[in-house]
């Protein structure tokens, strides 16, 4: 089999780049045609429209939303609340230092933790009853 090398001249004989040029040209706009306009430019980008307010509502909104929640509980923060911290601690706020906050996390226990690794207030409740149940030392009569 001898392979023959492709040149324009080849590809021009052969119809094979009218073929690849034909749907190119056909979707180029006529030779007086301006670009779209009105009606027709807002119908080409109506679905990138709905695909936007789509993921807005979805995604960005409900984040926006659970970020705001969380400022504010961060900010509400006082002396005396049961709090949980990302690292998976359960404390009792016992002082509060700009950003530092002072948790109890047993009788003699302290610790520091930074105000934005708190991700939940709970109350003692909750506290015990979890407590109660993560521990297998602890025997229910």
């Amino acid at each position: 089999m001898i392979l023959k090398r492709v040149t324009y001249k080849t590809l021009l004989q052969s119809g094979l780049l009218l073929s690849l040029a034909l749907p190119v040209l056909a979707d180029a706009p006529a030779a007086g045609a301006g670009p779209k306009t009105g009606a027709g430019m807002l119908m080409s980008m109506a679905p990138m429209l709905a695909i936007f307010g789509i993921m807005y509502f979805l995604l960005i909104r409900p984040q926006q939303k659970a970020s705001q929640e969380k400022q504010k509980m961060i900010s509400n923060l006082k002396r005396g609340d049961k709090v949980l911290t990302a690292g998976g601690l359960y404390g009792s706020v016992s002082n509060i230092r700009g950003d530092i906050l002072d948790l109890k996390v047993a009788d003699n226990l302290k610790v520091e933790v930074s105000r934005h690794f708190v991700t939940k207030v709970v109350n003692a409740a909750a506290v015990s009853a979890t407590e109660d149940q993560s521990s297998p030392l602890v025997k229910t009569a």
